[in-house]
């Protein structure tokens, strides 16, 4: 988009897709949120509504269904992984830059994220 923006990833909102309840998002430079989904469905202007706010010089990796109970893991380019529990990133009730999830050094940037069960 012209003023930098990207998709960072798409799903339906179509309740007969059954539509998670949060969803997961984790940036670039480690940070990482929840929220729920349902303050997405409504239609929205072009302007859109923002779930995150990211750092300067930081960017949303993606965007994944996520419960309660899962388990995150998180990797980086220089070969660090963490896993917690997804209960323990904050769930955001408005944009946000969240909460550490990995530490990365300067040089180093999150290259993948996953939330699933145990």
């Amino acid at each position: 988009f012209a003023d930098g923006e990207k998709i960072v990833s798409a799903m339906t909102l179509d309740p007969r897709a059954m539509v998670p309840p949060t969803l997961l998002a984790v940036s670039r430079r480690g940070y990482g949120l929840r929220f729920a989904t349902n303050a997405h469905m409504e239609v929205t202007t072009k302007a859109g509504r923002r779930y995150a706010k990211p750092g300067q010089g930081d960017e949303m990796l993606g965007v994944v269904p996520c419960n309660d109970g899962d388990v995150v893991v998180a990797a980086t380019r220089d070969s660090h992984v963490l896993h917690c529990k997804a209960d323990e990133i904050a769930k955001l009730e408005g944009p946000g830059r969240g909460v550490t999830v990995i530490k990365t050094e300067e040089d180093d940037m999150v290259i993948g994220f996953i939330s699933g069960l145990k």
